[in-house]
């Protein structure tokens, strides 16, 4: 069973091309460069790490810094008109640049949670409201959180931005009229704790199978925290499939760079590439060469077998030099 640290970090390369136009917030240049450091795989500072799911840390309302407090107090205030109330509060405690607070509700009939969330991580803060039902097998959620990273198949989202909280409420109800409130799983206040750790390693699980969550390193845990033991934990199961790796790149939670084989590809595919292009154009030559005179079996070796060659050599030097280009740009790239 392979062992790994309890902290982890995000691989942002491995998220897909949608994934980083949200995170983007849908702007072109800070959308080109992670596109850039997608294509050269290049590494991204590590500024937070996130911790292995397993234990909630409750906290007192009043026990929460001002500002978080204010915004989910007002939050808190809205949600209890619905016939919602307070079950209680916890914490996150990440590495570095990133904290979060978190507010549990629950309705009077039991069939939804909502959760008032205010969290900050690398300067930017954010106060968001979701509500989560429980329905045989499926999680149904409606939140005001943009969408940004994918979340596991059994996770029913719809992410309205923007939405007020009397918005959310109906709109939630709504789906669950739909759906039929039959099938909901009522949640007691005895098992709440457990229902949000579920649905933390259940995300944790989905992630680190596709390799965005990346087990950090103890030189990393070391330069965000000081000096700390980094726990290793036994990997639990996984319903989800891990990337495709060797054994021991997926131990250190990175791919094992081949550059060998980047240039073998590289100049593979400039050589094919050119020997196609040669081809065409010795084949649209041949027909006017047939006029000539010349021997066929001539036209035939100049043309369909001596031209693709020679366009396929000047295209694998094209491929060489974009393998070398690559490999300066990724240390150009911080």
């Amino acid at each position: 069973m392979m062992k790994m640290t309890a902290w982890y970090k995000t691989d942002i390369n491995r998220l897909t091309y949608r994934e980083l136009w949200r995170l983007s917030r849908r702007s072109l240049h800070p959308f080109a460069q992670a596109v850039r450091r997608k294509w050269f795989n290049a590494q991204w500072p590590v500024n937070f790490g996130l911790p292995d799911p397993g234990t909630l840390h409750r906290i007192d309302l009043q026990s929460i810094p001002d500002r978080p407090r204010d915004l989910l107090a007002a939050i808190i205030s809205q949600v209890e008109r619905h016939r919602f109330r307070l079950a209680f509060c916890h914490h996150r405690i990440n590495l570095g640049d990133s904290r979060g607070y978190s507010a549990v509700l629950i309705s009077a009939d039991g069939m939804t949670l909502g959760n008032a969330v205010w969290a900050k991580s690398c300067g930017a803060e954010e106060a968001v409201f979701a509500l989560g039902s429980r329905l045989d097998g499926r999680r149904l959620l409606t939140s005001s959180e943009p969408q940004r990273i994918d979340s596991p198949p059994e996770f029913d989202e719809w992410h309205l931005p923007g939405k007020s909280i009397d918005e959310l409420v109906a709109i939630h109800n709504q789906r669950l009229d739909r759906l039929g409130r039959q099938r909901v799983l009522p949640a007691v206040e005895s098992e709440i704790e457990a229902r949000i750790i579920e649905n933390q390693q259940l995300t944790h699980a989905f992630q680190l199978a596709r390799g965005f969550y990346v087990p950090m390193t103890e030189e990393e845990i070391e330069r965000l925290s000081g000096p700390v033991v980094a726990e290793v934990v036994a990997e639990s199961a996984n319903p989800y499939r891990a990337p495709r790796e060797d054994e021991a790149a997926a131990q250190a939670g990175l791919r094992r760079p081949n550059s060998n084989r980047a240039l073998g590809m590289s100049i593979g595919a400039g050589f094919v590439g050119g020997a196609i292009f040669g081809g065409v154009l010795g084949a649209l030559s041949l027909r006017d060469a047939l006029d000539q005179g010349i021997p066929l079996w001539a036209l035939v070796v100049g043309y369909l077998i001596v031209t693709p060659l020679f366009a396929g050599g000047a295209g694998a030097v094209v491929g060489l030099a974009c393998w070398a280009g690559k490999q300066v740009f990724r240390r150009m790239i911080p």
